[in-house]
């Protein structure tokens, strides 16, 4: 198999290796802090696959959504960060090695300190000060 027929098993294989239990950590974290969140796998209307993260407020308003998602035809990642209707969406286009532990950490960090001004109790366990 090329490297282009490799992409897509590689993507899936990552977004359920890494992304998802991290994603779900997330959800959890955003759970305990009275939040409504949710995990969810899909395909876009162009068949390519997504994960995404979507934390919800009170009344049950997306306050904002992370979503990883493949571009078959490309063979690329996106990273998109969506924070509520008055805000632009954040893409970072990149290759699938990023989706792995240290940048999704880093990312779901910053993510949710800017979604609920709160620091993620699981990556502050992983990565104490100084690390």
């Amino acid at each position: 198999m090329n490297s282009a027929e490799q992409f897509l098993p590689d993507f899936l294989r990552a977004l359920d290796d890494v992304a998802k239990p991290l994603f779900e950590g997330v959800a959890a974290e955003a759970r305990e802090k009275g939040l409504s969140a949710s995990v969810k796998a899909d395909d876009d209307e162009f068949g390519n696959p997504y994960l995404q993260l979507r934390i919800l407020g009170e009344d049950d308003r997306e306050i904002s959504a992370y979503s990883l998602k493949s571009n078959v035809v490309s063979h690329m990642v996106v990273h998109i960060e969506s924070f509520g209707p008055n805000e632009e969406n954040k893409e970072i286009r990149t290759n699938a090695a990023s989706i792995n532990r240290a940048v999704l950490e880093t990312e779901l960090a910053a993510f949710f300190v800017k979604s609920v001004g709160s620091r993620l109790d699981f990556v502050q366990d992983a990565h104490p000060v100084g690390f």
